[in-house]
């Protein structure tokens, strides 16, 4: 339609639109834009005397037509326009379903925000969080819903999004080739779901991990602990083993899979056994022969014009060329974009469609570790890139954290002052992570666990000012949650597969047998002592929503519901007082149930104290600490750089200009 406009419809003088133009100005403008080339000028030459020729007019050249010619003439320029129309649009399509070739420039990249909905935005899931179709057009995020989490879709080029019924609970997830259903793990069970919501299928029960949709309808299962990659068949049926861990190469576990599009091949992250940078790895889905590529990275996106894409931990998207056949990389690697933020195990929480849209959260995950007073207002004490479970010292002057991130291999105990002034890294002599730090009740040492992912777990006791080396104190302890009381000598751990965990409970001396406290079918986890370690905070779903509980401990048998239309994280006020916890996402509130434990156990009041603006545990223990006055709280804030969901279309635009892709 604007060929036909432009070449149809005759041209407007520039007088008209202007009326101080010259008039020779006016007349050469007017020949330069006659229809035919014969009616133009001859020249550059020509046209710039005509503009400097005061005298210049349109006398002797083919003006604007008149009287009878108008009809020929615009039954040319009709012909000729729909000659140029036709031989466009030939062109058009020859362009766009040829083969790229060298010669062919690239559309440049194109950046945009999305729009997406405040009422469900992207939630704190355990992987990338988002997933493009392969034609780049709908985007599926993990999202934060009235009742916790589950995934929601996204249309490019519309505002808002919709939540898929029946994704609640949805962990790690990924589209199909096709783009018509979405894969999911949801209480220990492999789900699916068309995309546009409903009653979802059960694939196969099997433990938790990211996953690829292949497209030969194979979903392949990364590592949830050290068994290597797995498959099955999208319709159900058995799962199976594609690659061993090798763990006499240093190899911990595999994560991250990508299919590629051959079928035959999957590409995915091999993490090491020590703290050494995570590696992209190649595997035949039919044989599991696997090769460890000499590529630091932490998650592959794909293979596109023989260039491996992946990221690395620093939040950077690279590019390599690669020799899939030969299973070596066969250039230099380069930057195509950084700041993209990072979530669990490295995972880069972008996506990139097979068209070359990619899809990101911007920044790098920076958070804060600030002091919060009773109304929200926060101050703080240190930053950094991965704060977990701060806990304050009886005295209210130190803070001890785990820095790092959990589900790597490596993560320390550090102590700061109460006014970031100071701060001290417990020493350690290996690379094994230490976590969820709890002091003795005369803050003098720290008690914090010690293992790797996928490893039992040993209690260690060390001096607080790293004077002395950590000393063995218990062990045996899954990875989950744990309380500890105030003098270290009872634990509560959190004990089986996520979606049907149970709470049990230890002592670190004498008998350390492990004893069942609250079993049932429901998910049962982050357990809470109070202060006298006479009772326990909990959470459980058994009425298909997470509520906290409490229950004398150890016994005898009995709850009482605490939270009302949701909970969790728990902690109990130094005075015993108070239970504090966290109501739901997108709208949570920090909360304070007034409770009273004599003659028995009831809760008097439940009060909102502020917004919950920070970072909340993944249905896990409690991501905060109340100080020992009860004026305020640790707590952990997200740094602005991770705040936008951005897009880029033609991202992949940039491999065109690598020396490789000249060659």
């Amino acid at each position: 339609q604007i060929i036909m406009k432009i070449i149809a419809e005759p041209v407007q003088p520039v007088s008209a639109l202007r009326k101080s133009v010259p008039p020779n100005v006016a007349a050469a403008v007017a020949k330069a834009l006659e229809k035919l080339p014969a009616d133009r000028f001859d020249s550059a030459k020509s046209f710039g005397d005509a503009l400097a020729n005061v005298s210049f007019t349109t006398t002797g050249a083919a003006g604007w037509p008149s009287g009878a010619n108008v009809e020929r003439a615009s039954r040319r320029r009709e012909f000729v326009a729909w000659a140029l129309v036709a031989g466009l649009a030939a062109v058009a399509a020859w362009a766009f379903l040829r083969p790229r070739t060298d010669s062919a420039p690239p559309s440049p990249p194109v950046k945009f925000e999305l729009p997406l909905p405040a009422e469900s935005p992207i939630g704190v899931g355990t992987g990338p969080e988002l997933a493009l179709s392969a034609d780049g057009r709908t985007l599926v995020y993990s999202a934060q819903g009235p009742n916790g989490i589950l995934l929601a879709r996204h249309a490019m080029g519309e505002t808002g999004g919709t939540p898929i019924a029946g994704t609640e609970k949805a962990l790690h997830f990924t589209l199909s080739p096709n783009g018509k259903w979405v894969a999911f793990f949801a209480d220990s069970q492999l789900k699916k779901v068309p995309i546009e919501g409903g009653l979802p299928t059960t694939i196969t029960s099997t433990p938790a991990g990211p996953l690829s949709w292949g497209p030969n309808d194979v979903i392949v299962l990364g590592d949830p602990g050290s068994g290597g990659l797995r498959r099955v068949a999208a319709a159900g049926g058995t799962v199976r083993q594609i690659t061993k861990v090798d763990s006499s190469k240093g190899e911990r576990s595999a994560r991250w899979p990508r299919a590629l599009a051959d079928g035959k091949t999957v590409l995915y992250a091999s993490y090491p056994t020590t703290g050494g940078s995570p590696r992209i790895a190649i595997a035949s889905l039919e044989t599991g022969e696997a090769t460890v590529l000499d590529v630091p990275g932490t998650y592959p996106f794909g293979v596109f014009d023989r260039q491996l894409v992946y990221a690395r931990g620093d939040g950077a998207i690279m590019a390599v060329p690669i020799d899939l056949r030969g299973r070596h990389i066969a250039g230099e690697p380069q930057m195509l974009l950084d700041a993209v933020a990072i979530g669990a195990a490295g995972a880069s929480k972008a996506t990139l469609s097979d068209n070359g849209t990619l899809v990101l959260e911007t920044g790098n995950g920076t958070q804060n570790l600030v002091l919060v007073d009773l109304r929200g207002a926060s101050r703080l004490i240190a930053n950094g890139v991965r704060f977990n479970s701060p806990r304050f010292s009886p005295d209210g002057k130190r803070i001890a954290v785990s820095v790092g991130d959990l589900t790597l291999a490596h993560a320390d105990v550090w102590v700061f002052d109460n006014g970031g002034a100071t701060k001290i890294k417990l020493p350690s002599a290996d690379t094994i992570r230490r976590t969820n730090p709890e002091w003795t009740a005369d803050g003098k040492r720290l008690l914090f666990l010690s293992g790797n992912r996928g490893q039992p777990a040993a209690v260690l006791s060390q001096a607080a000012d790293g004077s002395s080396p950590a000393e063995r104190i218990g062990g045996g302890l899954d990875q989950g949650p744990v309380a500890m009381s105030r003098d270290g000598r009872t634990i509560a751990e959190t004990r089986g597969r996520f979606g049907s965990r149970d709470i049990w409970y230890r002592s670190t001396t004498g008998d350390t047998t492990p004893k069942p406290l609250v079993t049932s079918p429901a998910d049962e986890y982050a357990p809470a002592l109070s202060p006298d370690a006479k009772w326990l905070a909990y959470v459980s779903n058994e009425t298909g929503v997470e509520e906290v509980y409490v229950r004398a401990f150890p016994g005898p048998v009995s709850k009482i519901p605490v939270s009302a239309g949701g909970g969790s994280e728990p902690l109990w006020a130094p005075n015993g007082r108070h239970i504090y916890y966290r109501s739901p996402a997108p709208l949570s509130k920090l909360m304070a149930a007034t409770v009273a434990t004599t003659p028995g156990f009831s809760v008097t009041a439940r009060t909102v104290l502020f917004d919950d603006r920070f970072r909340r545990a993944n249905r896990g223990s409690a991501l905060y600490d109340v100080s020992p006055d009860g004026k305020g709280f640790a707590m952990i804030a997200m740094g602005d750089s991770a705040s936008k969901v951005m897009g880029i279309v033609n991202f992949l635009s940039q491999l065109h200009q690598t020396p490789a892709a000249r060659k």
